[in-house]
């Protein structure tokens, strides 16, 4: 059996310098080839942005019922002959409550201040003893339901003190402040005395007493 041809090495170089130019079919074919493998590919671009954008989903929402802010409500109840007492003679004591009332929604603190003013010739306020004490009712303010009890004033003239009576209204906690939560109440009871060794000086004097109490709120306002 005769061996094949091997090609010319010269044929060979020529080849690798100057390859064949293809055919018209051979170029056609490429194309078509090339337009299938570009036409695979947006094929599967086209699937993973459909497959990406194929989400399950749902929301819901709720409404909420609003904002409101509290109130801070002081209320006083006491009887309309409250610090009134006529006719008092040297020995005289006289008890007379006063309700501390919350009328708010949010617990607060308070302080008292007094006012006085004096008739006649001589100064009724430097004489009059008034103390306040804490009771659990109105029917507690009385000589026996104070009895032994710790003051929150101790027994002083009406005008010791200037205003102050009970705590203090600089804002913020301070000594002597009384709490009283939302709906609450806090009685006090107020008791005056006119001391035995008064004198004929004081004789047909008077003195008007009058009270303010002045209330914060108590949350975040140490």
């Amino acid at each position: 059996m005769s061996s094949p041809a091997r090609p010319d090495m010269d044929d060979l170089l020529q080849e690798m310098i100057a390859p064949a130019t293809p055919s018209a079919a051979d170029r056609a074919r490429r194309r078509r080839l090339a337009a299938s493998a570009a036409t695979v590919g947006l094929g599967l671009v086209g699937v993973t942005s459909l497959t990406t954008s194929a989400l399950f989903t749902d929301n819901d929402s709720v409404s909420g019922g609003g904002f409101t802010t509290g109130t801070v409500d002081v209320g006083l109840t006491a009887a309309e002959t409250f610090l009134e007492v006529a006719s008092m003679v040297p020995g005289d004591a006289a008890y007379q409550p006063l309700t501390v009332r919350n009328d708010g929604s949010l617990g607060y603190r308070y302080a008292v201040e007094k006012s006085f003013a004096d008739t006649g010739d001589a100064a009724l306020s430097g004489q009059l003893q008034l103390a306040v004490y804490s009771v659990v009712d109105e029917a507690s303010c009385t000589a026996d339901g104070v009895a032994g009890l710790q003051p929150l004033r101790a027994p002083a003239p009406v005008a010791a003190d200037g205003p102050v009576l009970i705590g203090d209204r600089t804002t913020g906690g301070q000594a002597g402040d009384r709490l009283v939560v939302a709906t609450d109440v806090d009685v006090l009871c107020f008791g005056l005395y006119l001391p035995p060794e008064t004198d004929n000086t004081f004789q047909n004097a008077s003195t008007t007493l009058g009270l303010t109490v002045w209330a914060e709120q108590s949350a975040h306002n140490d």
